[in-house]
């Protein structure tokens, strides 16, 4: 068995599916490494790679393929070393099986990669593109929501949901929605969370379909993934947890300067292991700071459009504002307060329908 692909072609798709092989853990004791089956018929390598949770085929064409047979190979190994190689016109590599080694050579480089058994490497096959229809910014709606979701699979508020009209993502401290029309997901499902992170750049307009328990996306032609749906029902009280709460409070404030202020100070919080951030709002302005005891203090001022009232003290976990601040569309987002009430969670509206609730440390009892 002999495959010869270009340089750039092999090395983007082995990239992408050893995002998805898993490195450790349950996962990677059953479905460790990336699995190549040559088509010497159609001149074309299909590659496959899963996690158990989420299962990758890419196909991808050939240069030249002689005889058909299947490899399975370190996912990680094998990526690193086709990811150094040179890219360009006419750059190509060559795989060759020589019984238990795949040797490779590409120009004056060589290397020899050692098969792994595939006997008990899970199976899975290629699905009917014609069932599925393209949801256009399916991909970036996700990508805004994932960063609040919950990767524990057991827990019932656990990954991403989807309804048709909205994709909602919590962790309980941390909660955002996102209006996503789609007639394809024509009744409510939940996928697991963090499975998409590795394919999530670029992933924008998607063909997507439900099918025997599993959810179906195309990203193009030539990519096929599956990932199962959670065998339960999302808490109703989840998406209701928008209607609430009224906040009588806004400030307006340009993104990337509260970001900018945030990081800045929580420099100081980085041997913390849980820390805080005191977020102050008032006189026109927004003030944050950060403290150690051992390594002083840092504090910043922005001004803000609003906050026409005395000062007012809230604390968060840093990182809980900058993700919901860097996933939301518009360079200027709208902030909901009530400074009759710390403990009440903010609202963050983003534009394009971005909307997420950050809850303040007092409420998870970390002060």
């Amino acid at each position: 068995m002999r495959v010869t692909f270009e340089n750039a072609t092999i090395a983007d798709a082995i990239a992408k599916a050893a995002r998805i092989a898993p490195t450790r853990g349950e996962a990677f004791d059953k479905a460790s490494g990336i699995l190549m089956t040559l088509d010497p018929d159609e001149g074309v390598v299909t590659i496959k790679a899963t996690n158990l949770h989420l299962y990758y085929l890419q196909v991808v064409d050939a240069v030249e393929v002689r005889g058909e047979g299947t490899w399975r190979l370190n996912a990680q190994l094998l990526a690193g070393v086709m990811g150094k190689l040179p890219i360009g016109s006419g750059k190509t590599v060559t795989m060759e099986k020589n019984e238990n080694t795949v040797n490779m050579k590409s120009g004056r480089t060589t290397a020899k990669f050692r098969l792994i058994d595939t006997t008990y490497y899970p199976d899975w096959d290629a699905f009917d593109p014609e069932k599925l229809e393209v949801v256009p910014d399916l991909g970036q709606r996700i990508k805004q929501v994932e960063w609040a979701a919950m990767e524990d699979h057991e827990v019932i508020f656990a990954g991403i949901h989807l309804d048709g009209e909205h994709i909602i993502a919590t962790d309980r401290i941390r909660l955002v929605k996102v209006p996503c029309e789609a007639e394809p997901i024509y009744k409510p499902i939940t996928i697991p969370a963090g499975v998409l992170k590795p394919l999530m750049t670029g992933l924008r307009d998607v063909a997507v379909g439900i099918d025997n328990g599993n959810f179906l996306m195309m990203p193009d032609p030539s990519t096929q993934i599956r990932t199962s749906i959670y065998d339960r029902d999302y808490p109703p009280g989840v998406k209701a947890t928008f209607d609430r709460h009224e906040w009588p409070n806004k400030i307006s404030v340009q993104k990337s300067a509260f970001i900018e202020i945030i990081e800045r100070a929580a420099v100081f919080t980085g041997n913390d292991r849980s820390p805080k951030l005191d977020v102050i709002v008032g006189k026109g302005e927004l003030a944050v700071m950060c403290s150690d005891a051992e390594m002083g203090l840092l504090g910043d001022v922005i001004d803000v459009k609003g906050a026409d009232h005395n000062r007012f003290k809230m604390v968060f976990t840093p990182r809980n504002i900058t993700d919901a601040l860097v996933a939301a569309p518009s360079s200027e987002v709208d902030i909901y307060y009530d400074t009759t009430e710390a403990k009440k969670p903010i609202k963050i509206d983003g534009g394009s329908g971005y909307t997420a609730l950050v809850m303040p440390r007092s409420q998870m009892d970390a002060d």
